[in-house]
């Protein structure tokens, strides 16, 4: 191919300068080296301006702005000139407020351009004096500097300069043509960044230059050999997106071409190509659900969400999940909207992806040739300007080569790569261009973000449509429907059973349900034998003649296998290994990622493990072998019964779970951030599976349980299992031993809150008693028995005892762990409601606010801790006001007229005076504010008795009315008594977890 018109490429590269003020670049002159190598190859053919590349100290602004008017001059009015730069950029501000981005040369000096702005490259002087002359033709500027696209659209389209100037004659205005004489054809800007953006250089190059140069090297060649500026930057987008490499100007002409590779110029695509689905698998007879996710997939693929080819969707999950069900089906259904042809792969083995692109290319697919069963096949070529050569023979590498030229061109047509696990496979055989779309399905949930995956979870099976596939096959044998099946309230039951038991995995549900089609067992006789053999049953592992779609796996087991194999011997996999065998020893629901590193021996605190353990997760979900959810990990029902299945010690992958999980219980608990929900399900599966005897993990475990249940107010239960670890460690460690007063303690806890308070104090004494033999009276564990201590006994209205418990905790936690300690607030939150309850305001006022500055510098302003004691402080606040003005107003209601006011006024001083300075001023108020409400209420109950035919004497109603006041001035005592006591304390609970899962469902 050639041009014969003058071919002209000026390429500069600058490092530097010694004055520029900034870090000279390392690799832009040798990268210029390299672009002036390839353009003056014989494969882009372009004549370089002054012999080579204008490079360094002799780039100053004098010595490029001559060599860009020779360059133009050797160009001519008829040539193509391209002008490349590589270098610093920098934004400059002059004097009037104007700026601009200059090109640095080997002399620019920022203060010369600021004070003249045209004594350097700017961009503005590359538009007037370069962009808009009116030579050569077609010209092209290659900007590979920072905030290149300030170069924005330089140049005037000519056809809208002309229609201009003709509208300006037609309406007789006259203005000054700028534009005159302009004809060129094309003006364009490749620029390495946007406006905003900075270059980057690694790897010996520039990012944007090491992209140009892959293009122009072949990357970026058309179906007929060329590369052109509009390939080329179609690659630079692709490889470069998140630097937005942009393009500015216009380009009327017909075409410059960069480069132009003959050997590749002699594919043609037939003149006719019929619609095709090579090797797709036929469509599931069966197939239900899916609906939504069939939606989605369109939406994705050929909806408004499809105009991103580089964004490849990926169906993910689990084996057996239906990820190749739903993409056969997809297929199908929406097949019009590729006419172009659909193309399936089956990746799973490396080694024979080359030979099913190049079948794409046979009779069946696209009819680039004919098929055979040789090695290789022949066909009749056509030459770029139209001319028959000989028949050529072609190899398999030849043919898959030839189909892939045919993916990369425009055209609607779907290629899925089935099971795909190998990121480097997709690299490797994904189109780099054209309209292809591209569907994947794999196990792996996690890519990288500049892979353009973009992963499609799929989740189990409704019940509706997993009850479908289960009883249809059994249906249509029997020629009934399904409801008639279920007839029997039993069968029903047990229906709904095999469907969890299943746990909603379509390739079980099919297996199950080809069983049943041909078995006579009863539903309910089904359930019994899954649930006693489970994965092991022989309707998940039969190989099915029929029932199932093509390429799916035949057994549940083969499914698995699959993923649980390519697990290796190195230290991740073998990490991976025990986190995943723990984990199928609790219940299929979302397990926290403590839990699971506790498992594996993993202490959170420990970085460097922690590390490893993320890693080994990242496998396991790369894998397919567990899922990410949003409130942990999960893994599904069969799943965890085939990992059961292969482990070699179950009892020990039992014991790692139990740890693990009694470890994060114990952690949460000891932090007050318990919650029962995540732990529930699974506390009951390891202790229905009990492998373990009787000894300290299964002590720790029934302690971790009676954790759970007590978080959930299951006092009942709570105790049945603190008793239990309580045996166990009485026969394992001994009555004095820290554990087992760590369960004495639990016991109390639970005593407490039932109500008993005898009980609860000798459990409590009892652990005072083994933990100060044990650690020592200056422990913090002995603090914490103490503060249990001071809390019943404020619960019993003791007030001097509870204070003095909790004065002897605090300064043993200040002692041991420093005043400003979560749990020295803690306390001292305590100290602050036994002071408010005495009536001791100044005191409490105190401790509420010391206790608040710790809790806002440790835990911050928005912990829940922090909301307590700050409510607790503005209580105090309104309680003492409300006392104080009810008494004050009760007292105005009481006294006569003439002493009404100063009575009321004197109640107003003295609880001003008790809420800042003395206690006994409160005390008084509170005396008189109790005594009159019993009063009052009283006398208000005998009037609405006074219809009654009661004969009352004054000398009784007032007796009555002393009764009441008796009565309101031993309230606290009254309300001191267990049973009201744990009635408040139950409702107090009540109310703070609704307004927890009141706060939940608003962030939801």
């Amino acid at each position: 191919m050639s041009d014969l018109q003058p071919k002209i490429a000026l390429v500069i590269g600058v490092n530097g300068g010694p004055e520029t003020g900034l870090a000279p670049l390392r690799y832009a002159e040798e990268t210029a080296r390299q672009v002036a190598d390839m353009l003056a190859s014989s494969v882009c053919n372009f004549t370089l301006h002054g012999g080579g590349p204008l490079l360094g100290e002799a780039a100053t602004t004098d010595a490029v702005r001559r060599a860009i008017f020779d360059a133009r001059r050797a160009a001519g009015q008829h040539g193509t000139l391209l002008i490349y730069f590589i270098g610093h950029g920098r934004y400059v501000t002059d004097h009037h407020g104007h700026s601009d981005v200059y090109l640095v040369t080997s002399n620019f000096r920022t203060d010369d351009a600021r004070d003249d702005p045209h004594a350097h490259l700017s961009m503005e002087w590359l538009q007037e004096k370069v962009l808009r002359h009116h030579t050569p033709d077609r010209l092209l500027i290659v900007l590979d500097c920072c905030y290149a696209g300030a170069v924005g659209d330089a140049a005037p389209d000519p056809v809208v300069a002309n229609l201009r100037r003709r509208l300006a004659q037609a309406l007789d205005i006259q203005a000054p043509d700028t534009n005159r004489g302009v004809v060129s054809s094309m003006r364009k800007t490749l620029a390495a960044v946007s406006p905003w953006q900075k270059a980057y250089e690694r790897d010996g190059a520039t990012c944007y230059s090491a992209a140009l140069l892959h293009g122009l090297r072949g990357a970026a060649v058309l179906e007929d050999g060329r590369v052109t500026w509009q390939s080329l930057h179609a690659l630079l987008q692709r490889e470069l997106a998140d630097y937005q490499p942009g393009e500015y100007g216009f380009d009327r002409s017909e075409g410059v071409v960069l480069a132009y590779y003959p050997d590749r110029a002699r594919v043609r695509t037939p003149n006719h190509q019929p619609f095709v689905i090579p090797h797709v698998p036929l469509p599931d007879a069966d197939f239900v659900g899916r609906e939504e996710e069939l939606q989605r997939l369109a939406a994705m693929l050929i909806g408004a969400d499809a105009g991103d080819v580089a964004l490849l969707p990926a169906i993910t999950g689990i084996g057996g999940i239906g990820k190749t069900r739903l993409a056969i089906e997809f297929v199908h259904r929406y097949r019009h909207h590729f006419p172009d042809g659909i193309f399936w792969l089956t990746m799973e083995r490396p080694d024979t992806i080359e030979a099913q692109i190049a079948a794409c290319g046979g009779t069946r697919g696209l009819q680039l040739f004919d098929d055979d069963q040789s090695e290789l096949s022949s066909r009749q070529s056509t030459d770029f300007d139209g001319g028959t050569r000989n028949t050529e023979r072609l190899s398999l590498h030849q043919r898959a080569e030839l189909v892939r030229t045919i993916w990369e061109q425009p055209g609607c047509r779907l290629i899925i790569f089935d099971n795909l696990e190998d990121p480097a496979l997709l690299h490797q055989w994904r189109p780099r261009g054209g309209g292809s779309r591209l569907l994947i399905t794999t196990r792996r949930q996690t890519w990288a973000t500049t892979s353009g995956v973009r992963t499609f979870s799929l989740n189990t099976l409704s019940d509706a449509a997993s009850q479908a596939l289960l009883l249809r096959p059994r249906a249509a044998d029997r020629g009934c429907t399904i409801d008639q099946l279920l007839a029997d309230p039993a069968e029903a039951k047990a229906a709904q059973a095999i469907i969890q038991e299943l746990g909603g995995l379509p390739l079980a549900l099919t297996l199950a349900g080809g069983y049943l089609a041909k078995s006579s067992v009863t539903l309910t006789r089904y359930r019994e034998l899954l649930r006693s053999e489970s994965i092991r049953h022989q309707s998940l592992n039969q190989e099915l003649s029929e029932g199932l779609p093509q390429a799916e796996r035949a057994s549940i087991v083969a499914a698995f296998a699959l993923s649980y194999q390519r697990l290796g011997d190195d230290p991740i996999d073998s990490l991976a290994r025990t986190i995943w065998l723990a984990a199928a020893q609790l219940a299929p629901e979302p397990i926290l990622e403590e839990v699971l590193m506790r498992a594996a021996a993993i202490d959170p605190a420990d970085e460097d493990r922690c590390e490893q353990g993320t890693q080994a997760l990242q496998r396991l979900r790369e894998l397919g072998l567990i899922e990410r959810s949003a409130d942990g990990y999960r893994l599904h029902r069969l799943l965890g019964a085939y990992a059961r299945s292969v482990s070699p010690d179950c009892a020990a992958d039992w014991r790692r779970a139990a740890q693990g999980l009694a470890q994060t219980i114990q952690r949460l608990d000891d932090e007050w951030e318990l919650s029962a929900p995540p732990f529930r399900d699974h506390i009951r599966r390891l202790l229905d599976a009990q492998m373990a005897g009787r000894d300290a993990d299964s002590a720790a475990l029934f302690h971790a349980a009676g954790l759970v249940m007590y978080a959930d107010d299951n006092y009942p239960t709570a105790r049945r299992y603190y008793e239990e670890a309580l045996a166990i460690k009485d026969d394992v460690l001994g009555r004095r031993h820290r554990e087992t007063a760590v369960t004495l303690h639990a016991l109390g806890k639970v005593a407490q809150a039932a109500g008993d308070y005898p009980t609860a104090r000798r459990y409590f004494l009892e652990d005072l008693e083994i933990t100060e033999a044990v650690l020592g009276r200056r422990h913090r564990e002995t603090a914490v028995t103490l503060h249990a201590l001071g809390n019943l006994a404020q619960e019993e209205g003791d007030y001097p005892t509870a204070r003095r418990y909790y004065e002897e905790a605090l300064a043993i936690f200040e002692a041991v762990l420093g005043r400003r300690h979560r749990e020295t607030a803690v306390t001292l939150h305590e100290l602050g409601k036994v002071a408010q309850a005495a009536g001791d305001y100044p005191t409490a006022r105190r401790y509420y606010e010391e206790a608040l500055a710790i809790f806002e510098a440790v835990l911050g302003r928005r912990h829940r801790e922090t909301f307590i004691t700050r409510f607790a402080r503005g209580w105090l606040v309104w309680q003492a006001i409300w006392e104080t003005a009810a008494c004050a107003v009760l007292t105005w209601f009481v006294l006569p007229d003439q002493i009404a006011l100063i009575g009321a006024g004197l109640v107003l001083v003295l609880g001003a005076v008790g809420y800042f300075r003395w206690r006994q001023a409160t005390g008084v108020v509170r005396v008189l504010w109790r005594v009159q409400v019993g009063w009052l209420v009283t006398l208000l109950l005998l009037n609405l008795l006074d219809p009654a035919p009661v004969d009352l004497s004054p000398v009784m109603v007032y007796a009555l009315a002393a009764g009441g006041a008796a009565l309101g001035l031993l309230w606290p005592r009254i309300m001191a008594l267990p049973a009201l006591r744990t009635a408040r304390l139950r409702g107090r609970r009540w109310l703070y977890r609704g307004l927890q899962r009141l706060r939940a469902l608003r962030r939801r």
